[in-house]
């Protein structure tokens, strides 16, 4: 989670500074616009992982600590049998109608059943 803060947060500083530029006149129209929605992307996707982590993070000394810890470390094989060790079910709410919501991931939507 501090890895997203501080990536958001450089994400701040580098829309700060692309402003600057701009009011310097030191970056066209367009390259600031480009610039500015490029951030704007980065942002949204840290926010996006971010909305998937945990509320509460787990102890430091727990089994959920130390599988959050080592996640990445882990095989496929691996991840599969901690997801079926712990997850009883996940009910996926409907998302609606419209085509502006189809292929956008809406991590909201999900509810996990823990074991």
């Amino acid at each position: 989670m501090t890895k997203a803060k501080k990536a958001l947060e450089q994400v701040e500083a580098d829309k700060a500074e692309a402003r600057q530029l701009r009011a310097d006149d030191l970056l066209s129209l367009g390259e600031f616009a480009r610039e500015i929605r490029r951030l704007e992307d980065k942002e949204r996707e840290t926010k996006e992982k971010v909305s998937t982590f945990p509320e509460t993070p787990a102890r430091a000394g727990s089994a959920a600590g130390r599988i959050v810890r080592e996640w990445e470390g882990y095989t496929v094989d691996m991840k599969r049998q901690e997801i079926m060790r712990t997850i009883e079910s996940v009910m996926i709410s409907g998302a609606g109608k419209g085509g502006a919501q189809r292929g956008v991931f809406r991590p909201e939507l999900l509810e996990i059943v823990w074991k």
